[in-house]
């Protein structure tokens, strides 16, 4: 993708906080950095007042939250990685077949209260409209211990992320971040063509939603940026089987029709509706007559249609 950077460079000027509920922070927002974390890191100082609503279910909410149970794992698990391999405050439970138990102490209540602080966090340049919403949850003593609980000497396999989510975020959870049965935030929908590649629309919008764009715009070039990586990170978004049905569907969409659906985005200012009609139904057969469709039975022919151009892929190389 790094070579379409260059030729293209259609711009649009989106408000500097939300445009329907949609994060649109820009990179220029710099973090003022005050304290250290355990780890000697400088802590950035959080922003406030970004216009996020955390009195209800909404999207802004529901990304933010998302956003930051998926941080928690990847930090809580850096971390028991670290304390495992030196021998520090791990039981290492079943001779290292089950999950090892950490000590609570001082050092980890550090580590959590840190996360959405962390120098971590802020490489991932997240908006700042995240960025509050991480913290308050984090912040919050109750809500904090009640996301430890669902990690601590527990399965860390990111597949079990979807429920985890869930019984953070969604309407009647720890916070009503999201509405309830939201597809893109709880992995909900089934395995077939369009199913997937609804899946995958989601995955895509929902990681441009939640990034920094340079400048506060959302550009061709800012948005194949931020989605080049989105395909690896559906492992954090998807539970076993439909992980690896999802990751192939990605992979086969951004690398015939990447520009198409990053034009689309920016066509359609993000809406989710537009941009999967356009994808799943114009520019791919997924959802399209007889292409298979969220409720419907999978269309084995383009299943094998796919196999073929996978094998013929691998000829050419």
């Amino acid at each position: 993708m790094t070579s379409v950077f260059c030729s293209l460079g259609v711009a649009l000027l989106l408000p500097a906080t939300v445009l329907g509920g949609r994060n649109t922070q820009s990179t220029d927002t710099e973090y003022k950095y005050g304290g250290a974390d355990v780890t000697g890191e400088h802590l950035g100082a959080m922003p406030h007042n970004t216009g996020v609503d955390m009195t209800k279910p909404n999207q802004a909410y529901c990304d933010g939250c998302l956003v930051a149970v998926e941080e928690f794992h990847m930090q809580w698990l850096r971390y028991v990685t670290k304390e495992s391999q030196e021998g520090d405050e791990v039981d290492q439970k079943g001779g290292g077949n089950q999950p090892p138990a950490i000590t609570y102490n001082d050092e980890v209540e550090d580590t959590v209260s840190d996360i959405c602080k962390s120098k971590a966090f802020r490489l991932n340049a997240y908006t700042d409209q995240v960025a509050e919403v991480c913290q308050s949850l984090i912040g919050t003593e109750e809500i904090k211990r009640k996301i430890v609980a669902q990690f601590l000497a527990k399965d860390l396999n990111a597949r079990l992320l979807p429920g985890r989510k869930k019984s953070t975020c969604e309407d009647g959870g720890l916070v009503n971040a999201c509405p309830v049965g939201a597809k893109y935030a709880f992995d909900i929908g089934n395995s077939t063509s369009c199913g997937l590649c609804e899946s995958v629309v989601g995955n895509v919008l929902f990681q441009v939603r939640h990034k920094k764009h340079n400048h506060g715009l959302w550009t061709q070039k800012s948005v194949f940026e931020i989605v080049d990586s989105v395909c690896m990170m559906g492992v954090l978004r998807h539970a076993d089987p439909k992980v690896d049905e999802v990751y192939e569907v990605c992979e086969s969409l951004m690398d015939e029709h990447a520009k198409a659906v990053v034009a689309s985005i920016i066509k359609h200012y993000g809406d989710e509706a537009a941009v999967m009609a356009d994808v799943c139904s114009t520019m791919t057969n997924h959802c399209a007559e007889g292409g298979g469709d969220s409720d419907g039975k999978n269309n084995k022919k383009s299943k094998k249609k796919k196999k073929k151009k996978k094998k013929s892929k691998k000829q050419d190389l």
